[in-house]
């Protein structure tokens, strides 16, 4: 399988929340229990793994 790096609007259509909820995901401390996938910075950009994000989206809805 090809890795694909997904932008954040592309990890919004995956997972129905704002951007500032999926901020909190990724950087509030208070948050880091769920376990949610640690972006990429690419120049100012921020990225996901695809299979990191399709992962926790497996993981959280078992």
């Amino acid at each position: 399988m090809k890795k694909r790096l997904l932008s954040m609007k592309q990890v919004q259509e995956l997972i129905p929340l704002s951007r500032a909820q999926l901020d909190r995901y990724v950087h509030d401390p208070a948050y880091a229990h769920m376990g949610f996938p640690k972006p990429y910075k690419v120049g100012f950009r921020v990225f996901f793994l695809e299979q990191t994000i399709v992962d926790w989206i497996d993981r959280v809805t078992d």
